[in-house]
């Protein structure tokens, strides 16, 4: 079949049969991913665990990945785009999960973009934080205490990891008011507030993905979906959800007695 350039996105709309009220989701995929990749957002997507059969039913062929036990398929899963299928606007297809349960799942093609959407999405949220770090800097560059404005001694730049990319800010050095003691005769207001340099968002995601699929494929999957993608890599991913496992874990401090099931001493 001729090739589509890797830049084409497909918008898919994912309802669920049978369920009131509404689940649904919206995904933004690319042309290149595969079937057996669809397969692995849809679960993500969910919040399905992938322990149950599976089958795609587009233009009345079967698809999906072969287990031992299971169904087979003419086709290989990972060879077969989604380009492949030259879907046109608003046409559907059939997504089955779990045989016993039978979830079925309409799958609809609302829009077809350009990767261009997602540098859009990059750009916009660029100009989002840039207002807000300036309308924070303004209440920074007077003295809190006595009003007093600060002097400026210059600037550097702090990057941020968010959901739609690196985000590079100037953060400006200030010096210290003198109405007050300070261990340091200088600070910069902006790096002492973005000490993470990772949104929230961001970190939810990585720690979700990877805590249900390999650091690899979670990195694929961030590619696919968010212009983050370009930016991470698995080795990244595992660090930042080591650091939020390590978090969480002194937030509920020492162990209790009372937590554990069972003698203690087992």
């Amino acid at each position: 079949m001729p090739e589509l350039p890797n830049t084409v996105i497909y918008q898919l709309r994912i309802t669920l049969r049978g369920i009131s009220p509404l689940i649904w989701r919206r995904l933004l995929v690319y042309a290149e991913t595969s079937i057996a990749d669809l397969h692995y957002i849809l679960q993500l997507a969910m919040g399905r665990t992938d322990s149950h059969l599976h089958r795609f039913l587009i233009h009345g062929k079967e698809y999906g990945i072969a287990y031992d036990g299971g169904m087979g398929f003419a086709d290989d899963p990972r060879q077969m785009r989604v380009a492949d299928f030259r879907f046109r606007l608003r046409e559907r297809f059939l997504y089955e999960y779990d045989f016993g349960d039978n979830w079925q799942h309409d799958i609809r093609v609302e829009q077809i973009v350009a990767e261009e959407a997602k540098t859009v999405l990059e750009r916009i949220q660029q100009r989002i934080v840039e207002q807000q770090a300036a309308e924070y800097l303004r209440t920074q560059r007077s003295c809190l205490q006595c009003g007093n404005k600060r002097s400026h001694k210059g600037d550097h730049r702090v990057t941020i990891r968010t959901l739609f990319g690196k985000l590079r800010l100037t953060s400006p050095r200030l010096y210290h008011c003198q109405c007050q003691p300070h261990r340091v005769r200088t600070f910069s207001p902006l790096a002492e507030r973005l000490l993470e340099r990772k949104t929230p968002e961001l970190l939810y995601l990585e720690t979700k993905w990877a805590s249900l699929m390999s650091y690899g494929m979670t990195t694929k999957l961030l590619d696919e979906v968010l212009p983050i993608g370009k930016h991470v890599n698995a080795a990244t991913v595992r660090n930042h959800l080591q650091a939020v496992a390590e978090r969480t874990e002194a937030e509920l401090g020492e162990e209790q007695v009372f937590f554990i099931d069972g003698c203690p001493r087992d």
